[in-house]
């Protein structure tokens, strides 16, 4: 039976991680034309993101055994006990686990969710990039320095190329991208489509809270994301972040 502390822990990580991702949704809004430093945005949303999965994984843990899980639960090999950062395998349990046959079926929401966690290719995309940035790839320039054989991928580059995908998505994207009066619009652009896939994602997760039959504490805890729960499709990608209460 978890603790009274244990309950109250579990609420303020998950209040932690929704902070995080409105912080970062923020700081990716700000970012503009000619910006080489992303590492602020990605920082703020990787960390809120694992964050996020891993209070659920405990819930949903919480919900089938009737206690929390020790660190082992995080662990993507279980002789070894030291916590994975790889957000892909998180999302994976996720999906695997937390979305059961009943959920899926009785809300009609549920199947959309489960449908883009699992096939949208630019989300793939951005939880690949916020996972290798939460495994090793935040200290990119260093490793670099310190000479390690496989320092990661370059978070800076693999968002900039994410963001030429955005872009091309737009068939009069040369012609646009030539004009240097268009280049605080096709940022603008750029930006809102890809706040919307992380709150689409933040959406999805957040309603495991109150409808995905994670029990008592999961719904206890819900309201610290609200602010995801209730976006509907119509208000995606356009919160105001710079005046929203974090």
């Amino acid at each position: 039976m978890p603790t009274t502390l244990q309950r109250v822990m579990i609420g303020e990580e998950l209040l932690s991680a929704i902070r995080l991702l409105k912080t970062g949704l923020r700081e990716l809004n700000r970012t503009k034309g000619g910006t080489d430093f992303f590492h602020l945005p990605i920082l703020l949303l990787s960390s809120g993101l694992e964050r996020l999965m891993k209070v659920l994984i405990c819930c949903h843990y919480l919900e089938t055994t009737g206690t929390f899980p020790d660190r082992s639960i995080f662990s993507k090999n279980q002789r070894n006990i030291k916590p994975t950062h790889d957000l892909k395998w998180l999302l994976n349990q996720i999906t695997q686990h937390c979305f059961s046959s009943e959920y899926i079926s009785r809300i009609p929401a549920a199947k959309t969710d489960i449908e883009f966690l699992q096939t949208d290719q630019k989300l793939t995309k951005i939880i690949q990039i916020l996972s290798d940035f939460s495994q090793s790839a935040r200290y990119y320039n260093l490793n670099i320095v310190l000479a390690d054989v496989d320092p990661g991928p370059s978070p800076d580059d693999e968002w900039q190329k994410l963001e030429m995908e955005v872009l091309k998505d737009d068939p009069s994207w040369k012609e646009r991208i030539a004009d240097p009066k268009q280049s605080n619009a096709i940022f603008c652009r750029i930006n809102k489509e890809l706040t919307i896939q992380c709150e689409r994602l933040a959406r999805s997760l957040s309603r495991l809270f109150t409808i995905g039959g994670l029990g008592t504490l999961a719904k206890q805890i819900s309201s610290h994301t609200h602010h995801f729960l209730f976006l509907m499709d119509k208000d995606l990608g356009n919160t105001d972040y710079e005046s929203l209460r974090i």
